[in-house]
This record gives C-alpha cells, structure tokens and sequence, in this order.
C-alpha cells in the first residue's frame, strides 16, 4: 500500500512590481490497498491481483466546494464486481457526473446497507451494517472496474466493500478494508492507508466532522512568498 500527496499549486509570479497570487488548490490523494496488505477478501478474488486504489483531487475555489473522486477495483478472476459501496457521513452528501469505466449506465443508491447471510445475495460477508453510496449495475469490465464522481464533500478514511457472483456458485468474490469493523480515524488524508487502520478515503458530508484538509495553508504560503518577494524589492532599490 501506499499514499501519495500532489501539489500543483500555488504559482506565485515575482517581476518588477509584486503580482497578485494566484492559488490553484490542485492537491490530489492516491493510494491503494491489496489483497492481504489491507484487504480481505472470499471466493475467487482471495489471491494476488486483488486491489482497489483511489486518486482524489481538490477542484475547488476560494468560493465553492468540490473534490474530484476516482476508484478503480481490480480483482484478481471471475467474476467481475456486480456493485460497490463506498461508506460516506450520514446526513448530506451529494455526488454529480458519476461515470463508469468501462462505459456503463451508473445506478447509485446512498442509504445504511445491512450484510445478508453468507449464502444470501446481495452483501453477502459484509462485515457489519454500514451507511454509504452503492454503485451497482456495474458494466462487464474484465476484472478491472473504474469508478469517477464530483462531490463538494472532503475525504476522510472511511470503509468499502463490493461483491460479485452468486455465494452458493464457486464463481463468487467479495472484498472488503481489513479494518472494516474498527473505528474510522481522525487522521489526515495523506496518512499512510497501514497508519490508518487499513481504511480507504471516502466522501464526509458537510459538518460531519473528520480531519479537513487546509488548501489556506497553500494561501498562506503565496502569502509568505509574496512578503519576500516585496522585501526583495525594497532591497533592490535602496
């Protein structure tokens, strides 16, 4: 496993006379957990191969709101994931231009999943009940699934879980976050995913608290260059 952070912002332009800074939040989160390095999993997806890895980006504005989510749940052999569920804070959450990759006609579902017994569709070895946003109707994609969505809610770690095939048939899979049944931590998104108890990044809603990413921090900075950057200048002059 592991847990990028990107930065490509700010851009702070320092000429003859001190430029307005120029922000771009731009800050991405990627990682990613794999089969017995964060994940558990049953039936045929039990083996290497098995991984679901995110990239989350800040698209926001001094003004609004917004992160860009991708997922993508590769697994290691028949069958391919039938539906996904992705935990998010009760209370308001919202999503925009959902789109699957491979092509498909999204169906996205946002309420508290209960786990069916372990013979039964449709959450079959889920761990425990747990509230989040279902994509289902996923498309055939040959073992590897991609999931994208805009969402005005900030990542924190949080659980996952998709299934595939019947549990009465031996072409069955289901995997889940090996911390599933701990509780999700308060920890900053770029923490190492083993850090935070084997969780993966999902959408907090607006006031359900969770660690919050600081884009002012990059605000601060350009503030701080420009400082030196008019310091400079009246040096250059005397």
């Amino acid at each position: 496993m592991r847990i990028v952070k990107c930065l490509t912002g700010p851009l702070v332009v320092l000429a003859l006379v001190v430029l307005p800074c120029v922000v771009a939040w731009g800050v991405t989160y990627s990682g990613y957990l794999e089969w017995e390095q964060g994940l558990t999993a049953q039936g045929t997806w039990a083996a290497l191969g098995t991984k679901i890895e995110w990239e989350i980006t800040d698209k926001s504005t001094p003004t609004n709101s917004l992160w860009g989510y991708r997922y993508v749940l590769t697994v290691s052999d028949d069958p391919d994931p039938s539906h996904m569920i992705v935990e998010v804070t009760p209370n308001v959450f919202s999503l925009m231009d959902v789109t699957y990759d491979p092509d498909g006609t999204p169906t996205v579902e946002i309420k508290e999943f209960e786990p069916t017994p372990d013979d039964k569709k449709p959450n079959p070895y889920l761990p425990q009940s747990v509230y989040g946003v279902k994509f289902d109707d996923l498309p055939d994609s040959g073992g590897s699934i991609g999931i994208t969505f805009d969402s005005p809610n900030h990542p924190v770690w949080h659980d996952f879980y998709s299934v595939g095939g019947s549990p009465t048939k031996p072409n069955f899979g289901a995997v889940w976050n090996r911390g599933f049944l701990l509780d999700n931590p308060d920890l900053p998104p770029d923490t190492d995913p083993e850090l935070a108890d084997w969780h993966i990044l999902g959408p907090n809603s607006p006031g359900g608290g969770g660690y919050i990413p600081e884009p002012l921090t990059m605000l601060g900075l350009a503030m701080g260059l420009g400082s030196l950057g008019t310091h400079l200048l009246r040096r250059r002059r005397r």
